[in-house]
This record gives C-alpha cells, sequence and structure tokens, in this order.
C-alpha cells in the first residue's frame, strides 16, 4: 500500500511553470555591444532589460533605468557608450523550481527589478517584480474564488452554517 506524502504542496507556482504558461523570447546581448545596440534590442522586442553575456557566461543586466543612470555624467553619443560601462553588474539568479513567493523575497532584497530564471545550468528567461506580484495576486484571487464556491456548495446541501 502506498503512503500518503508528508510533502506539503506548494502554495505558489514555481517561477518555471510561470515562463512556461507565458513564454516570450528573451534577449541576450553581448558584452562587445554598445548602449545604442541594446537600446535597439529592447525597442525591437518591447523588453525592460537584457542580459548581458560575456562567452556564454551572465556578467551583467542592462535596463531602462541602468541606461538613464548611465546618461547623468556623460555627454558621449549612446553608440560610442560601451554596454560593459553602462551594465549592472549585480545579476539575481533564481533556479526554475524557486517558488514565485520567494523570488518576490529574492527581489525585495536587491537594488535591482529583474531576475534571471537558470534551468537546467543555463538561462531560461528572465521575470519582473512587478510580474511576480500579478501571479501572488492571481494566486490569491483564486483561493478566495475557491473558498466562496465550495462555501455555495455546503450551503446547498445544507451542511454549511454561519
Amino acid at each position: 500500500m502506498k503512503k500518503p506524502s508528508t510533502t506539503p504542496q506548494r502554495a505558489y507556482r514555481s517561477v518555471g511553470q510561470i515562463l512556461a504558461a507565458a513564454p516570450r523570447a528573451a534577449c541576450w546581448l553581448g558584452i562587445e555591444a554598445t548602449v545604442d545596440d541594446a537600446l535597439r534590442a529592447m525597442v525591437e522586442r518591447d523588453l525592460g532589460c537584457l542580459v548581458i553575456v560575456d562567452g556564454g557566461a551572465i556578467c551583467g543586466m542592462f535596463s531602462e533605468r541602468d541606461f538613464l543612470r548611465s546618461r547623468l555624467d556623460d555627454a558621449r553619443p549612446i553608440a560610442a557608450v560601451p554596454i560593459a560601462e553602462a551594465m549592472n553588474r549585480r545579476v539575481v539568479t533564481v533556479d526554475a523550481g524557486r517558488s514565485v513567493a520567494d523570488c518576490l523575497a529574492d527581489i525585495a532584497g536587491t537594488p535591482g527589478r529583474y531576475l534571471v530564471v537558470i534551468e537546467d545550468g543555463a538561462p531560461a528567461g528572465i521575470v519582473a517584480g512587478d510580474e511576480l506580484s500579478r501571479w501572488v495576486i492571481h494566486h490569491h484571487e483564486t483561493v478566495i474564488n475557491d473558498m466562496e464556491l465550495e462555501k455555495l456548495v455546503l450551503f446547498a446541501r445544507g451542511t454549511y452554517s454561519c
């Protein structure tokens, strides 16, 4: 006879499940690129950030915010500014199996707004903090709706009392 599982079910989806449910092309750019290259790639793909790689290894991220910060004291044309000078070298990575709630906690403790999701040792995508928040809200709405439905079913059967 099979023993019942003693492992509690995960209340939230994993970040990998979120990426699978809403596939989108993440953009990776080489370290040799310029800020102009990065901005064009972001506009073409409607992205808020890019992962910067050097020889296949993640070495930074570049976001709209990084662009604004890089322009404060730099009068050079953006085509002349190497991405390495403007990118954020503090990249936070998470495993694809990590829960959305845990990822929200991870992102709250960092200066950035994005997490790079790693699956099978390779980058699988990028998630933003606001995207994770929307999934938590969706999860809670689903739980509340399920509770309301359960209450209606029990009330209809006459087994629910206030």
